[in-house]
């Protein structure tokens, strides 16, 4: 595993609840989940999957819906898409915004991240949307608002995408905005100037949990990258530093399934931690950061589950296809971060 390694600050820029804990001489003791269990990675894989749609993210959705495609506006090197989904007599319409490079003479790979704000926003000179940087690296994004697949509210759900799908109470938005980007996934397999084997799924914060788990649960996705997700993403919970799962279901009951809030005050009890979602995405390419200044999502927990997931890698035979980095700064995604991981793409997904 390549490890880029910056120091940790000590001091917290949050202002959480008064007990919060960043002391690591009082992070919490425990013994990790066994990750590899007695016999073979896909059997393994299976019961890990079935373990966080019953405790943490609820059933993962796999139905698709009818959907109709229309191009919405276009532009030098970029297209909007209206995506019309159909299902339980409803109507959904999604906008996604789809950037290439300029110049392409072949279809180009591909990073599938949701947006927190408006997609006109990523061509307006987004600080978190460097398209020089993808540019550059010969790469096309594919995102869309993540809140037109569920809005980011507690009752969100009978107006989100899931109201078009099979009723099921245990889904909720993180398994929402996942589906969202398995279905910007299909669409890039309908354009010939997109290279459909090489789509790696990334993601930012809450999305970065999203999509750990659209990576878990859609192996067509060629590499999984996740930037600051912290707790119920790559930080593990067992460590009791900065966000903990009780912060997680009382600021964002939306998120998770109802069983998760069950382990607010007994995180030790949990049958999964974070170094399993990590390595549900093996043997595919695997890239977590973090940033230093951003101890509320616990950066060295981040890379403690990494190290453990790399297990898996090592045992099927593919230990370089893990990376880490810290870099200085906040919690955010920046023109650093991106260059990051699209050298890493390039190296790994050939």
């Amino acid at each position: 595993m390549r490890i880029a390694l910056f120091l940790l600050l000590s001091a917290s820029l949050f202002a959480q609840r008064p007990n919060t804990n960043y002391d690591e001489s009082k992070a919490g003791t425990y013994t990790l989940p066994d990750l590899l269990g007695s016999g073979p990675w896909p059997a393994r894989r299976a019961e890990i999957l079935k373990l966080y749609e019953t405790h943490v993210f609820g059933r993962a959705i796999a139905e698709t819906l009818p959907v109709v495609a229309t191009v919405k506006a276009t532009g030098p090197n970029w297209r909007e898409v209206t995506l019309s989904f159909s299902g339980q007599g409803k109507q959904k319409a999604i906008n996604i915004l789809i950037v290439t490079p300029p110049g392409a003479k072949k279809p180009v790979p591909v990073v599938v991240c949701l947006s927190f704000t408006p997609i006109a926003t990523v061509l307006s000179g987004n600080s978190r949307w460097p398209l020089d940087v993808f540019a550059k690296h010969g790469y096309a994004v594919i995102t869309a608002h993540y809140t037109d697949f569920f809005a980011d509210v507690k009752d969100g759900k009978p107006d989100s995408i899931l109201s078009l799908l099979p009723t099921d109470e245990t889904t909720n938005a993180m398994s929402a905005w996942a589906w969202g980007m398995s279905r910007m996934f299909d669409y890039a397999l309908t354009q010939k100037d997109l290279d459909g084997k090489r789509i790696a799924v990334a993601g930012h914060s809450r999305l970065g949990k999203a999509a750990l788990w659209a990576g878990a649960t859609d192996q067509r996705f060629a590499a999984v990258i996740s930037n600051d997700s912290g707790e119920g993403g790559a930080a593990i919970s067992r460590r009791i530093i900065g966000e903990h799962v009780a912060d997680l279901n009382k600021n964002f009951p939306h998120w998770f399934t109802g069983n998760f809030k069950g382990y607010s005050q007994s995180v030790n009890e949990l049958p999964v931690d974070s170094h399993m979602l990590l390595a549900l995405a093996a043997p595919r390419p695997l890239y977590v950061a973090s940033a230093s200044e951003d101890l509320w999502a616990d950066p060295l927990g981040e890379l403690l589950a990494l190290t453990e997931a790399s297990k898996v890698y090592e045992v099927l035979g593919v230990p370089e296809r893990t990376a880490y980095h810290i870099r200085p700064g906040k919690h955010d995604i920046t023109a650093y971060d991106w260059e990051r991981y699209l050298r890493f793409l390039k190296a790994t997904l050939r």
